[in-house]
Parts: structure tokens; sequence; C-alpha cells
């Protein structure tokens, strides 16, 4: 009969839809086999697999998208999250990741170790003529830097500074700096009973010398600082007591410059 079914039921657009959809829930039909006019067309669909319970079995042999492969040697990445590969290796010459110091060799003993950290250069001399000269290494911001350490306890005095400073006994370094636009940055931690002065003199230790200098303010403060703008030249650096004449101990000094 004209608009009805083969058993008498009224036929029309909407329940023909319903019975595609009822079709779709039931995995008979796929989704996109269904046109908006509801009739069925043919689509290139993936068929639920009946022994794998519905699922769509995806093609395994589907060409794998070609993703860059990074190395130390590619360029910036752009448009991702990571815009550039960093790769740090030591004794390139350039500080990075977790290195102190990097100065273009692998070799110790030059105040930068095998392993990229700065090595301690030891006590400072007792007289301007005697100075340790402190090996000056590329670290971190740009910057050149190194660290020492000693204990003045049995040292002698020679040196006296212009902005205070006791007459107790000392330990002196020496840095030479090339750039006239050079500037000298010098930190003394002390031991915890030792009150610490530092000192930057020009090319000699006398008071007229001094070109600047700092005290911890007393016994177990954490460090002194003196920061000056040098320029080119040689330069002394005095560790010495700042109050009593028999104040003396351990101590770690950490100097830094923008230039070499």
């Amino acid at each position: 009969m004209d608009g009805a079914d083969s058993i008498g039921f009224p036929w029309s657009r909407a329940s023909s839809v319903l019975a595609l959809l009822a079709l779709v829930a039931c995995g008979r039909v796929d989704f996109d086999e269904v046109a908006h006019d509801g009739a069925l067309i043919d689509a290139p669909a993936e068929r639920p697999d009946a022994a794998n319970d519905g699922r769509v079995e995806m093609d395994s042999a589907a060409p794998p998208v070609d993703a860059p492969v990074l190395t130390e040697d590619s360029p910036p990445q752009e448009g991702g999250p990571i815009d550039e590969l960093v790769v740090g290796s030591c004794g390139d010459g350039v500080v990075a990741g977790a290195e102190e110091c990097d100065d273009g060799n692998g070799s110790p003993g030059d105040g930068c170790s095998a392993t990229c950290r700065l090595e301690d250069q030891g006590a400072g001399g007792e007289s301007c003529t005697t100075a340790r000269a402190l090996a000056l290494v590329p670290i971190a911001g740009g910057r050149v830097g190194a660290v020492a350490s000693g204990d003045t306890t049995g040292a002698s005095d020679n040196s006296s500074s212009g902005c205070g400073g006791s007459p107790g006994p000392d330990h002196i370094y020496s840095v030479t700096l090339l750039s006239p636009e050079a500037q000298l940055y010098v930190t003394v931690s002390p031991g915890p009973t030792y009150d610490v002065m530092v000192a930057i003199h020009d090319n000699v230790c006398a008071t007229s010398g001094t070109l600047c200098c700092a005290g911890t303010g007393g016994p177990g403060f954490s460090e002194a600082y003196a920061a000056c703008v040098v320029g080119a030249g040689t330069f002394m650096i005095v560790v010495d007591a700042d109050t009593a004449t028999d104040q003396a101990g351990l101590y770690t000094v950490r100097v830094e410059s923008t230039a070499p």
C-alpha cells in the first residue's frame, strides 16, 4: 500500500529516522552511513568487529606521522612547548646547566675542575709580595670568578685598611684585570667566631691604597661584602680581623668580576 509498510503501519520520515537510529544503537548500521534524508549511503568507515564486542579495529598498517628527532645540533624549534634544545657540555667554554664554571678545557688545577666546579685555590699569602694570585675563570652571568679558603690563625700582620681594621693577622690575595671598566666583588664568609674584614687595595698594601672595604659587624655574622669599580690593573684583596688584635679564624673568599 502506498505510504504504509507491509504490516499496515503508516510510514513517515520521522519514523524512518527513529528506526535507523535504533539500528545504529544495536550496531547493525554505522551512523556514517545515514544520509541527511534518512536513507542509507555507502561510506568508507570502519566496521565493528562482531568477534571484538562491537569495537572498531584500527588499521595498524597506517603510515606513521613524521616527527623531528632533536639532537644538540638541531636548530631552535618554534611553535611547540620546547622552543630550544639546551645541551650543556663541560669543557665547551659555555657555563650552562649545573656548571659552576667552564674555562673551555677539561684540565683540573686551573680554578675550574674537570667537572666544571670552582676549585678552592687555597690560603692567601702573608704580604703583598707573597700574595696568592687568583685565577679567574668564566662563571654564570658572563662574569669571571674564583673561590679560596684559609685560616689566619698564626698568620702575621702585614696590612692595614683605610676604613678600619685592626693590626691583627691577615691573608692577602691578588687579581689582575684587563678591562678599564672592570668591577670587583669580594665576599668573605668567616667561621662562627671570626670578626672578619675584607679590603680591596690597589697594587700596594698600604692604608693609602685602600679602594673599598667592609666588615661583618661582629663575630657570628655570615659574611663581609665589598664592591669596587676598579678598572684595569692588579689589585690586592686583604682578609683581616675587624676588631681585636688577636682575632683570627677560618674563612672562605669568593671573588667575581664583570670583566677579566
